[in-house]
């Protein structure tokens, strides 16, 4: 019976299985090479450990953990990218960055020469349309540090600050055939190491010596915890892209924002210059559902804007506090009117 039964095990799962050759496979000599290949680019084992590593395991073994790979021939392929990638992680090519956003200027919500020039601060407080257009908000801090560090160790990103860059494209398939590579050697090995050594205990005694045991011992030992290192990189690809693509998308949507005040700016000024052709909007106030008060803000913008340039702006300032006293006693035509005249002072 005892013979019998290592005979089963020795002819059965102990011995290479055997598997058709097809487009998609490889051989054993560059199975064990870009095993060897990804281990050391992984950074769990240095380059003179993981050969040694894997040149203990007999092709045998290898065969069996073979049996679990989806495609042979991706997973080398693979390897292959994130080497290359490597050697270039120090000066990356520029790979779909991040659309540039021109930083503008931040207008002033309460115009200086309004609030100093005023007594009537109700109107002087209404704030100037914000039309700034600032940069995405991208990642950063040592808690992203952390999560891009391991991914630019496996040159999935390229290397100094890649706060607006997502893993490489290739990169990030590269690594995920890996994981299915070796969840797949990992099931396989996990199959016949919790079902081998069980049957033999019991037939053969404790101690037995079984060829399976290397197998088993470096797949505990190198395959489980890189598959979880490589669904960790998985991960900090997904992660990262998220990150960028919320700050692209803040930003487009400030930017939105800017891009409205800014249009709408336009148009207040354009019929600031226009006095021979009022639009009723802006003679009434923002109770009568009017915007006097925006025009009158961005008057006063205006008169700050071309004193801090240095330009000469004559009496604007002056005929902004009449249109400001117009106001204050209900005669809003005449207030339009007379932020018209001090907006044209401070243009022309």
């Amino acid at each position: 019976m005892k013979n019998l039964m290592i005979a089963l095990l020795g002819g059965g799962l102990l011995l290479s299985p055997s598997f058709a050759q097809t487009s998609d496979d490889i051989s054993m000599s560059q199975f064990r090479e870009a095993l060897t290949d990804f281990l050391r680019i992984s950074g769990k084992v240095s380059a003179t450990s993981s050969a040694n590593l894997l040149a203990n395991v007999p092709d045998s073994v290898l065969a069996k953990w073979y049996m679990g790979v989806p495609n042979g021939r991706r997973f080398y392929e693979a390897v292959s990218v994130l080497k290359a990638n490597r050697g270039t992680l120090n000066h990356p090519p520029v790979r779909g960055g991040a659309p540039a956003f021109v930083a503008q200027r931040k207008v002033s919500t309460m115009p200086t020469i309004s609030a100093q020039s005023s007594p009537f601060i109700g109107i002087a407080s209404t704030p100037v349309p914000d039309f700034s257009m600032p940069d995405p908000v991208y990642p950063s801090g040592s808690g992203w540090s952390a999560l891009v560090g391991p991914l630019q160790g496996v040159s999935a990103m390229p290397g100094g600050d890649p706060s607006n860059q997502r893993c490489y494209a290739d990169s990030a398939a590269a690594l995920s055939v890996a994981l299915s590579t070796f969840n797949g050697i990992k099931e396989v090995a996990d199959a016949i190491c919790s079902a081998v050594p069980d049957i033999a205990v019991i037939i053969l005694g404790e101690g037995t010596d079984l060829p399976l045991k290397e197998a088993c011992f470096i797949v505990n030992l190198v395959l489980v915890p890189f598959t979880a290192a490589t669904e960790g990189f998985n991960a900090g690809c997904n992660a990262q892209q998220t990150f960028v693509n919320d700050a692209i998308n803040g930003a487009l949507y400030t930017n939105s924002i800017a891009i409205y005040n800014f249009e709408y700016r336009l148009m207040v000024e354009e019929n600031l210059v226009n006095t021979a052709s009022p639009i009723g909007l802006f003679q009434l106030p923002a109770a009568q559902g009017g915007y006097l008060e925006s025009a009158r803000a961005i008057t006063a913008d205006t008169i700050t804007q071309m004193i801090a340039a240095g330009q000469p702006v004559s009496t604007a300032a002056a005929s902004l506090a009449t249109g400001d006293g117009y106001y204050n006693r209900n005669l809003f035509k005449l207030a339009f009117r007379s932020y018209q005249a001090a907006y044209n002072l401070a243009v022309q």
